[in-house]
């Protein structure tokens, strides 16, 4: 995945719940989205991998 494939669904999550401006990203909020990694589930059904998950958190 490149860059934007990896933080391209940090940005969609955020604004789905109103954070629009990079000063809003706290570190609760980055708390909350890398939960939300850990329970999301692909097309598939399956966990995203431990891997998948640091590559997303890194792209930020």
């Amino acid at each position: 995945e490149s860059y934007s494939e990896r933080l391209r669904p940090f940005v969609t999550w955020c604004e789905e719940r109103g954070l629009t401006q990079a000063a809003q990203v706290s570190l609760s909020v980055l708390e909350g989205y890398q939960r939300y990694l850990h329970s999301y589930r692909k097309a598939d059904g399956k966990l995203l991998a431990q891997g998948g998950q640091l590559n997303r958190l890194t792209a930020i």
